[in-house]
């Protein structure tokens, strides 16, 4: 199994995913606005609500710019 096999499973399951829009209650993917991205970042966290969950993404909004150089290197 290649690379490429290992991660393009799990991109297959997220692009099959259904999420309801909050502004008009809409099905729609959960990979919706990102099809021409060279990158996607997908962050699975367990729970939402969970204090640790929300201090996580918190971090990561707050390191964006960072995040976002590395990815260009």
């Amino acid at each position: 199994m290649t690379n490429a096999t290992i991660l393009e499973k799990p991109y297959s399951i997220f692009k099959q995913t259904q999420r309801k829009r909050v502004s008009d209650g809409k099905m729609v993917s959960v990979l919706s606005g990102c099809e021409n991205v060279g990158r996607t970042l997908m962050i699975v966290l367990p729970q939402l609500g969970d204090f640790d969950t929300l201090e996580y993404a918190w971090w990561l909004q707050r390191k964006w710019d960072f995040i976002e150089i590395i990815t260009l290197l």
